[in-house]
């Protein structure tokens, strides 16, 4: 009866795990609805570079991940909230990514450059991700020390790119 036991209480942990991932990937796709119809096309324009105060984009981004993490935090436990946050940094790498290859497709010109001044662009670029790099990196200090592995993972794909 132990052997079954175990095993019993093993399965039971293994589907929470399981479950505790899709509930956390899930809301980070809830929230990313938001971001998305919110703020999604205006990253990489001539406006986001030249007219928007400095990383407005950015800290629009961290501001309604900020919120929604504020009421997570009332609603549900610390574990599920550490696994929100790991989705929401993958989440947020693959949006900024994939909003700046979105622009690129859409320009789809081999002979001029999306911006006028390519050099600033990529300082904005920078500027953007340090920002929200910040961000994660002070939630981690503060309460979700296990966090700071995911974000140096996750944003080490920047630091190789070397912008």
């Amino acid at each position: 009866h132990r052997v079954e036991r175990r095993q019993r209480q093993m399965c039971i942990r293994d589907s929470y795990s399981t479950d505790t991932v899709y509930a956390a990937q899930k809301t980070s796709q809830f929230i990313f609805a938001d971001i998305t119809e919110d703020i999604a096309a205006d990253f990489f324009t001539v406006e986001w570079l030249d007219e928007l105060p400095d990383h407005d984009l950015a800290q629009t981004l961290y501001a309604t991940i900020e919120d929604y993490m504020l009421d997570l935090q009332m609603y549900i436990d610390d574990d599920m909230v550490q696994k929100v946050l790991e989705a929401l940094v993958s989440k947020t790498i693959i949006f900024y990514v994939g909003q700046l290859l979105d622009r690129a497709e859409e320009h789809n010109s081999g002979l001029d450059s999306v911006f006028a001044d390519n050099q600033r662009a990529l300082q904005h670029i920078n500027g953007d991700i340090g920002l929200i790099a910040e961000y994660f990196d002070s939630v981690a200090e503060e309460d979700f020390p296990l966090l700071a592995r995911v974000i140096e993972t996750e944003f080490a794909f920047f630091v190789s790119m070397k912008l």
